[in-house]
């Protein structure tokens, strides 16, 4: 199984912050979990913030989802 994680620039989008800890402190009062990377940064399933946000995963006709103008689906 492989897990979409969501990138750097998502990340920076969803939680408002540049900055690791801010981004993980966002994450946690917006209920998605993550796991710290060694630099501090976290890693976020894709699915978990679909979840969250009520989406649901792409379909046949190419739904996608958003963020900051990048297209991913």
């Amino acid at each position: 199984m492989q897990i979409e994680t969501l990138s750097r620039e998502e990340l920076r989008e969803i939680c408002g912050a540049v900055r690791h800890e801010k981004q993980c402190e966002a994450l946690r009062k917006m209920g998605i979990p993550y796991l710290p990377r060694p630099d501090g940064s976290p890693v976020v399933d894709r699915a978990h913030v679909r979840k969250l946000l009520g989406g649901k995963p792409a379909n046949d006709e190419g739904m996608t989802i958003k963020w900051g103008g990048t297209k991913h689906g």
